[in-house]
């Protein structure tokens, strides 16, 4: 049941750590550049740029994976079982009395003719 559901959230979880994966490997490249000695200090300096938008690139895919898998994959938390609930309060309470009362009612008006009817027979006897 789980996996029709989580289609969306499992391609997005793995796209999510394929970019983490691509990141690393960036990152460890552009640190190897960075402490290289062949490197130039202008190649240096435009390699920390690069270094930090890769660093922030991969904060940001991370938080984004552990929202997927925290949030939008779908899990059981607990299993299914049925639970025995009475819909008993005041509001139902109200509106079951509220329903009675207009039932009885009505059926009420609809017979007082006859009721009247019978009643004067039996007073005029």
């Amino acid at each position: 049941m789980i996996s029709r559901l989580s289609g969306y959230a499992s391609v997005k979880i793995a796209s999510f750590r394929s970019e983490i994966s691509d990141d690393e490997k960036a990152i460890a490249t552009i640190e190897t550049g960075i402490a290289s000695s062949s490197v130039s200090s202008t190649d240096k300096l435009l390699l920390q740029v690069q270094l930090r938008t890769l660093q922030l690139d991969f904060t940001n895919a991370t938080q984004l994976l552990h929202q997927a898998k925290a949030v939008e994959q779908p899990s059981i938390v607990t299993p299914a079982a049925s639970a025995r609930v009475t819909a008993r309060s005041r509001r139902s309470a109200v509106v079951v009395a509220a329903l009675i009362g207009l039932i009885v009612g009505g059926l009420a008006a609809l017979l007082w003719d006859r009721v009247a009817a019978i009643i004067a027979r039996r007073r005029a006897s």
